[in-house]
């Protein structure tokens, strides 16, 4: 979904109780480990673990929501959709608690029903904390000034994407078409086209590189992951690309698109671009 920069987006996101996101706090208080659960009819049980980086002990209720990805590349929640992954995963525990420090593992399993038609699932997993019992937890603790308190109330969230893959999964990914535009604080917006065939979710990997008139080449974007996920057959997903400090105007940009993420994989598409002016 998620592209999910996507998923990757909303990775260890951290929700205020009004709902606006922070995340640099929830990147201080919840560490995830692995950031994508991926699940399939050769690997069933997949395990997870969450650790309190914070200074405050801390509740957490782990769901599982179901996002969508727009032709955009950003995400949507929904209440059910039809790759939905939500009926053929189950985890233990739902909840847990975890002083400062302190790590807990998930374990999280894969049931396919029989006659469930080949192709890849997905959804997320959330691990929001409960601030009902924040007080509780740390009724005999200070709070130093001017770190997360309890009178904050912050409600630290983690989001990680989980994919469970069934059957014989075909997927093709390609790169149509790209263009570039430069915007008005002189930077420049890289817009491209991909897409995606088959019953799984689609990935490619991009490089961006800028090629100077004198000769010199400058590498602006290395193997920078594209995915699309299995409910959008087109993704036109825009880039924000900068030059390196004291690149002149000219040249060109030039777009590799890769199957494959390895330092000897072969690009399937280039594309030149003249740089703006």
């Amino acid at each position: 979904m998620t592209t999910m920069r996507l998923l990757n987006v909303l990775f260890l996101a951290g929700l205020l109780q009004a709902g606006a996101p922070s995340a640099g706090l929830a990147q201080e208080i919840l560490f995830v480990s692995p950031t994508r659960i991926e699940l399939s009819d050769n690997k069933r049980v997949q395990t997870v673990n969450v650790t309190n980086l914070s200074d405050l002990a801390l509740a957490y209720v782990i769901s599982l929501q179901d996002l969508v990805m727009t032709d955009n590349g950003g995400t949507v929640a929904v209440d059910q959709f039809a790759y939905s992954a939500k009926r053929m995963v189950r985890f233990v525990p739902r909840r847990f608690e975890l002083q400062p420090g302190q790590r807990q593992t998930i374990r999280v399993m894969a049931r396919v029903r029989k006659g469930t038609p080949d192709g890849q699932f997905h959804s997320h997993m959330r691990f929001l904390e409960d601030l009902t019992k924040r007080a509780v937890l740390n009724k005999e603790r200070t709070v130093k000034q001017g770190t997360a308190s309890m009178a904050a109330q912050i409600s630290y969230a983690a989001l990680i994407p989980l994919e469970v893959s069934h059957g014989e999964v075909r997927s093709k990914t390609m790169l149509q078409d790209a263009r570039i535009a430069r915007t008005t604080d002189g930077r420049y917006d890289l817009t491209l086209e991909v897409t995606r065939e088959g019953n799984g979710q689609g990935k490619g990997y991009l490089d961006v590189e800028l090629l100077a008139p004198d000769g010199v080449t400058s590498t602006l974007t290395s193997r920078r992951t594209i995915n699309v996920y299995r409910e959008l057959d087109e993704l036109r997903q825009t880039i924000p690309i900068t030059l390196p400090e004291g690149a002149a105007l000219g040249g060109e940009f030039k777009i590799s698109f890769f199957k494959e993420r390895g330092d000897n994989a072969q690009p399937v598409k280039e594309i030149r671009l003249p740089v703006p002016k």
